[in-house]
């Protein structure tokens, strides 16, 4: 079922009146992260903005979508996002979504809604065996209280090989936001933080492929960084529930900052 607009998420945009399949997202801290100097609006939560709006354009419940990141997204502005039908198929509508700055086109998103499938199905991918969220440690635990994207979610290490490129991590919404998927396409924005040489990047695009929506307070993030290249790296992520479904599949790829480049 599409998400819907009571959950007054930071990452939910409102319907612009007048003005058909136009949607606005507010500015604001909970969207940004960054240091002092270097603050702007996280990429999964532009992307997450998007397929609020193609759900309540269509609304149907995403399948898939692909974000292309276009331009960089400003801080203290409002953004414009335009959805477009562009084959409404019996099953599936193939829809786009852009988010403007002004005339400024900042990202583009391409997805695929229909009816999702529930809970029916077989899942052939497991979660790793990892501690519960009670038995692990606390990531950034001084952000917890910040307005920024970094305050918005408790975050938990289960388990990290920064040789292997992997980490998994408990998340768990700080305002009990229900899971959505756009919700979960800010959750698979953090994949950067899986190796030290890729934190800190600019994404290239973020891609999202649902399997199911589940009540979950926590969802485990099993990241993996599949290649780091000189300037470039690639990498996905198993999103689960609390309780081991399968919730969604990410992928993304980045450019690695300038530091870890001149590092590694």
């Amino acid at each position: 079922m599409a998400a819907a607009a009571k959950d007054a998420g930071f990452w939910i945009p409102t319907a612009i009146p007048g003005k058909a399949d136009r949607y606005r997202l507010a500015a604001s801290e909970a969207a940004c992260i960054g240091i002092p100097g270097r603050v702007a609006p996280m990429g999964g939560v532009t992307t997450g903005a998007t397929i609020e709006a193609m759900e309540r354009a269509t609304g149907h419940s995403l399948l898939w979508a692909t974000c292309q990141f276009v331009d960089r997204a400003p801080t203290g502005t409002d953004f414009e996002i335009q959805v477009e039908i562009v084959r409404d198929g019996r099953s599936v509508k193939r829809t786009r979504a852009t988010l403007f700055d002004g005339d400024r086109e900042i990202l583009t998103t391409l997805g695929a809604l229909g009816v999702a499938d529930g809970t029916a199905g077989e899942t052939f991918t497991a979660p790793p065996e990892v501690p519960a969220p009670g038995d692990c440690s606390g990531i950034d635990v001084r952000s917890a209280g910040a307005g920024n994207l970094l305050g918005q979610f408790e975050r938990r290490l289960a388990r990290r090989d920064e040789a292997a490129g992997r980490e998994a991590v408990w998340f768990r919404s700080v305002a009990g936001h229900r899971v959505s998927a756009g919700l979960l396409a800010i959750v698979g924005d953090f994949l950067a933080g899986a190796h030290p040489d890729t934190r800190g990047s600019v994404g290239f695009d973020n891609t999202l492929r649902m399997v199911a929506l589940r009540d979950t307070d926590w969802i485990l993030a099993d990241m993996a960084i599949a290649h780091i290249g000189e300037s470039v790296f690639h990498g996905g992520m198993h999103l689960f529930s609390e309780t081991g479904q399968l919730l969604a599949i990410t992928s993304l790829t980045g450019l690695r900052p300038r530091a870890n480049r001149a590092s590694g």
